[in-house]
């Protein structure tokens, strides 16, 4: 059997973000897994947002950064943040462009579940998402039909992703993903309807369908077992949002800024050989 990192286990313990690009319009942070980009209910103290204004102290409200995208909690790497009004204007609009050089590219590394056919080297994945209809978690998505997003089904959006295989071993592999729109969980949801889940992730593994729900709430209460840990196969989600590309907002000259890939990843692939 597969043996997995034990010293990995040290990046459960959140690392502070660290600010990578700054200029007067616009700030770029690496943040770390177990981190939210905002306060939410659950963890309401030290989101990213919370600890930028930290880093930034002294400054006034008038330039405090606030971030222009999501990343979930478990996914680590590049935050844009804005620190005008005028920059977050313009930004906004380059993240609802879908047009090629305009828009903001996002290209984010993962490692996922292998086996004897291996992931696809590239593929193109164009399948809709919306609501699980067979899950009690309520944000959880599935793949739905072209015909419910035709017809308009509640809450059944578009979704296209770029699939890019760049390392395999035995049971993991390596791979680029690009997502050309922006929905929530898109790229986990994407991943593990290929057969291909993300190690780590507790919603979408490759544990049963029937157990996900079960195994993302003991994840929510930190209570996994180490049945639940083995079949995860990493400490954390192994997502991580490895390059952004996109306009300056104030000059339109392009900037391309590349987060350092988490040791873990490589740890992941090395354990992943027989």
């Amino acid at each position: 059997s597969t043996q997995r990192p034990a010293s990995a286990h040290h990046e459960e313990t959140p690392a502070a973000p660290r600010l990578i690009y700054e200029d007067e319009h616009l700030l770029i942070a690496d943040k770390p897994s177990g981190i939210a980009v905002h306060p939410t209910r659950r963890h309401p103290a030290g989101s990213l947002l919370e600890r930028i204004h930290r880093l930034q102290g002294g400054r006034g409200d008038t330039d405090r950064a606030t971030p222009c995208h999501r990343l979930d909690r478990e996914t680590s790497g590049l935050v844009l943040c804005a620190r005008t009004s005028e920059a977050r204007r313009r930004l906004g609009a380059l993240f609802e462009r879908r047009d090629g050089e305009k828009t903001i590219r996002k290209h984010y590394l993962a490692v996922v579940f292998s086996d004897d056919d291996g992931p696809p080297d590239t593929l193109d994945i164009d399948s809709p998402l919306g609501p699980d209809p067979g899950s009690s978690v309520p944000i959880k998505r599935a793949v739905r039909t072209a015909l419910e997003l035709e017809r308009g089904a509640p809450g059944v959006q578009s979704a296209h992703t770029r699939w890019r295989t760049l390392e395999r071993s035995d049971e993991t592999a390596l791979v680029e993903l690009e997502p050309l729109t922006g929905r929530q969980h898109q790229l986990r949801v994407h991943a593990a309807h290929l057969g291909h889940p993300i190690l780590g992730d507790p919603l979408y593994g490759r544990q049963d369908p029937e157990a996900q729900d079960a195994v993302f709430l003991r994840a929510l209460d930190q209570a996994l077992t180490d049945a639940d840990r083995e079949r995860l196969a990493s400490p954390r989600l192994a997502l991580h949002a490895a390059r952004l590309r996109f306009p300056h907002p104030a000059t339109g000259e392009p900037i391309e800024i590349v987060a350092p890939t988490p040791p873990l990843f490589a740890e992941l692939l090395r354990s992943g050989r027989s």
